[in-house]
């Protein structure tokens, strides 16, 4: 088990591509950012993020799926009078309503050179407490994640923390473990789960579901032992 964050390596790194050149610069230069060890990783409800282009050559790109895409004025770009091209550009994702992550890339030509910009959209929400287990898997559509916080028998409180890029909600399927909140804007939030000490005598889970506006889910376990 890892974390989805460090478990690819790209084939082809996404960094500055250097070679000698006869134009006015020094060296050419082709770099797309942030330079990742593996995928970009985009949540299942995430619709936008921000790539930059640094070039010293006129440049254009093309996307492999159609899930994602660019403005058609940001496909390409010419080198200004400074002597290169360096702009931050937003990328659009449609959201993964599937049951699987899915990856693609954005291939920047500029000069016969070329440098491709790996993303993985999962299928799960931007959950950070608690952190995710991931199996490990070199495909990314083979990527499943789960969410469990363990607490003990006497604790009457947990704590969750998520992030929303839309609208979404949070429900409890136990009666005994109650969110303080269960409607939610876009952004980053950190919400306490009110429970019931266990005198059960067994250990007992709680569903824990978020969902956002489009429909994507996911389930955190609450665990609380006997």
């Amino acid at each position: 088990m890892t974390k989805v964050r460090s478990l690819f390596v790209l084939m082809a790194v996404a960094a500055g591509l250097v070679s000698c050149t006869e134009s006015s610069n020094e060296y050419e230069t082709l770099a797309v950012y942030p330079v990742v060890a593996g995928y970009h990783v985009i949540y299942a409800d995430q619709t936008v993020d921000t790539i930059t282009i640094y070039s010293t050559r006129d440049w254009e790109a093309t996307c492999s799926a159609n899930w994602f895409s660019m403005d058609p004025f940001d496909m390409s770009g010419r080198v200004g009078k400074e002597g290169y091209y360096f702009k931050p550009l937003p990328v659009y994702f449609s959201e993964n309503i599937t049951d699987k992550p899915r990856a693609g890339f954005l291939q920047v030509l500029s000069n016969g050179k070329g440098v491709s910009h790996y993303f993985m959209q999962t299928n799960w929400l931007n959950i950070e407490d608690p952190v995710g287990i991931y199996t490990d898997s070199e495909q990314p559509e083979n990527v499943k994640a789960t969410f469990t916080k363990v607490i003990d028998r006497d604790e009457t409180s947990a704590s969750i923390a998520f992030t929303f890029y839309n609208v979404g909600s949070l429900s409890s399927d136990a009666t005994w473990a109650v969110p303080d909140s269960t409607t939610f804007d876009a952004g980053h939030t950190e919400i306490t789960i009110t429970c019931e000490r266990n005198e059960t005598g067994s250990a007992r889970t709680a569903n824990l579901k978020l969902k956002s506006v489009s429909g994507v889910s996911t389930v955190i376990q609450l665990q609380q032992k006997p």
